[in-house]
């Protein structure tokens, strides 16, 4: 009851003093605003949408190299980590490009007449298929200590680096651009 009290003051109505409001600790800014859609006209332009893809990509290779650096070493356990930071990063990508950046650009009306609702349609499917490989060589990857430690991880990651790597200078060089403010 004293616990009570002490955050919601004296349930009998007595004048105890208010309590004093909870303090919760700061975080940073997201690197992406909160998800905004239009009312009836689908998501709205972020100019700190793309940056923050961008920066995504970045870092999806720089855990991939690291998984790769510590598996070298022997250190399977930091391999399994960067493996699961590089999934659950890669997941929240995945989301945000689905849900933000292929959605705004097939709903845009100055992007519809140009087809480039198809070319994105096509971009997020490849994705999707990208993402399931990834999916399965992380599951495969993080259960075994010999699967991660062994000469096929170094194959298997190098095919996925580098398959991550095109695509994500495709997507910079041809999808990027057509998130677009709407004049």
């Amino acid at each position: 009851m004293e616990m009570v009290r002490s955050l919601f003051g004296a349930l009998s109505g007595s004048a105890s003093p208010a309590p004093a409001a909870l303090q919760r600790p700061s975080s940073p800014a997201p690197l992406v605003s909160a998800a905004r859609v239009s009312m009836g006209r689908g998501p709205c332009f972020d100019p700190v949408l793309v940056p923050s893809l961008v920066s995504d990509h970045v870092a999806l290779l720089a855990l991939i190299r690291r998984a790769a650096t510590a598996a070298a070493l022997g250190d399977a356990p930091s391999a399994r980590r960067a493996l699961r930071k590089f999934h659950s990063l890669f997941t929240d990508h995945l989301l945000i490009e689905n849900t933000r950046l292929y959605l705004y650009i097939r709903s845009a009306p100055h992007t519809k007449a140009s087809g480039h609702a198809q070319l994105s349609r096509a971009f997020q499917v490849e994705m999707n298929q990208i993402a399931r490989t990834a999916a399965l060589f992380v599951e495969q990857y993080t259960t075994d200590d010999r699967a991660i430690l062994g000469p096929a991880f170094m194959v298997d990651q190098d095919s996925i680096r580098r398959t991550l790597a095109a695509r994500f200078a495709r997507e910079e060089s041809t999808l990027q651009p057509m998130y677009a403010p709407q004049l």
